[in-house]
């Protein structure tokens, strides 16, 4: 498969991965029961929880500060110097938004493809070609082709496979973000 064609398959199968897992975070969001204020009061008194932790050994921890979000910590400190985020092969999605626009986010992921190239030839390169084309070759053959660049109804018929478990779309998917592993 040739470099762009590959381009095109790994950021579409990294949206579809995305928006199926923003789809899964909104649903647990509906699914979780809404707070009882009464309920959240906690049942330990400040002294009582300030206690809790006075046999806590946080040098266990090690390096785990590193962890921190970005923007986190003192300067010096892992993560002080992470202020801007870094980018992903995918656009950020607005966590608040409740519908997002196809035609917005895919102009965002494909205007990311010149920065990604480093990435994404990285992941190429493990790819296996024939593993690929048969991948490929079993996806339903009425979707414009993923290896290309795809609009906004291209990408909701995708999404909408995916979303239906369609093994094939589901293990090209699959495939293709562990390239990136």
């Amino acid at each position: 498969m040739d470099s762009e064609r590959f381009h095109y398959l790994f950021v579409n199968a990294g949206c579809l991965a995305e928006l199926a897992l923003r789809d899964v975070a909104a649903e647990l969001d509906l699914a979780a029961p809404a707070h009882d204020d009464a309920a959240t009061q906690p049942t330990m008194t400040d002294e009582e929880l300030a206690a809790s932790f006075d046999n806590l050994d946080f040098d266990a921890l090690g390096d785990l500060g590193a962890l921190d979000a970005p923007g986190d910590g003192e300067a010096g400190e892992p993560g002080a110097d992470q202020d801007t985020p870094v980018p992903g092969i995918v656009p950020a999605l607005d966590p608040d938004a409740d519908k997002l626009n196809f035609d917005q986010y895919l102009g965002r992921a494909y205007g990311q493809l010149p920065a990604q190239h480093p990435r994404v030839e990285t992941a190429l390169a493990k790819a296996d070609a024939n593993k690929l084309d048969s991948l490929l070759a079993n996806v339903p053959q009425d979707l414009t082709p993923i290896t290309g660049p795809l609009d906004s109804s291209a990408l909701e018929a995708w999404l909408n496979r995916y979303r239906a478990d369609d093994e094939a779309v589901t293990a090209l998917v699959v495939y293709a973000r562990q390239l990136d592993q």
